[in-house]
């Protein structure tokens, strides 16, 4: 399995799988090296989207109920049961490069508020978010809690979702198309390039802070300046470099007294 990637197995998708616990993914893979005799099991990496609402340590909480599973009597000697080998502790793992990159994810569990801060009310589906799937070196979008309703790219999608939302009444069409744009542009400066390998998960979440603190936030201010228009705390928070003094936001200038001052 070294040269290219080998296809064992495959099963049709069905709804009730999104709400498997983790312990029954654990099983399915715990089952599937057994009876192909995968040993030694190189990595397990499995992907966000096997749950219907995404969460950031899905493959860790995946490998530790593995190798509880692997531990049992049934499969004792069979399969490997070494987290620190099945992690791939040396290779760049640890942080999901795809999730982070999924734009409609990002909308609709967090980016979403920003658009109601600007006076379009889009409805919430942070419990339902859509999922980015490529699909022949295209982007499709499938809504959250639906198989059927597909877009083909990701701006379409997010478009769909402010332009059929309320407006503020003090909001005129044309300030709406103004601040549709602008949310769409913001989203999509969230998105991330390759950072380069590293040598363990710790160095590549170093790698992410320090190319998120030099690109993205560059342009998030770039986007912001070409629509005259503050950049939204939400999209920012996690980019923003802070004083290794006062531990303020960048920009944000305080007293000697430690209260906010005027802004820089």
């Amino acid at each position: 399995f070294k040269d290219k990637p080998t296809l064992l197995v495959s099963m049709p998708w069905r709804k009730q799988l999104g709400s498997w616990p983790v312990v029954n993914w654990a099983w399915l893979v715990a089952l599937v090296a057994k009876k192909f005799e995968i040993k030694p099991l190189g990595g397990i990496t499995p992907n966000y989207k096997l749950k219907d609402v995404p969460v950031p340590d899905f493959e860790s909480q995946v490998l530790r109920s593995f190798v509880d599973v692997a531990r049992g009597h049934r499969f004792k000697d069979c399969i490997d049961c070494d987290i620190r080998a099945l992690a791939n502790i040396n290779a760049r793992v640890g942080i999901d490069y795809d999730q982070r990159n999924d734009l409609a994810l990002l909308f609709d569990r967090k980016f979403f508020t920003v658009a109601n801060d600007s006076g379009l009310q889009v409805e919430d589906f942070s419990a339902r978010p859509a999922l980015t799937f490529m699909v022949e070196n295209t982007n499709v979008v499938v809504e959250g809690g639906s198989v059927k309703r597909h877009w083909p790219s990701v701006e379409a999608y997010v478009r769909h979702r402010l332009e059929s939302a309320e407006l503020h009444p003090d909001l005129s069409e044309d300030e709406a198309a103004r601040h549709r744009d602008f949310i769409w542009e913001v989203l999509a400066s969230q998105k991330l390039k390759q950072i380069g390998l590293a040598t363990s998960s710790a160095d590549t979440w170093a790698e992410y802070e320090k190319y998120a603190e030099k690109k993205l936030g560059k342009k998030l201010r770039r986007v912001a300046r070409t629509y005259n228009m503050p950049v939204p705390n939400l999209a920012a928070e996690e980019v923003r470099l802070r004083c290794s003094h006062c531990d303020k936001p960048e920009g944000e200038a305080v007293g000697d007294d430690g209260r906010p001052g005027a802004k820089l």
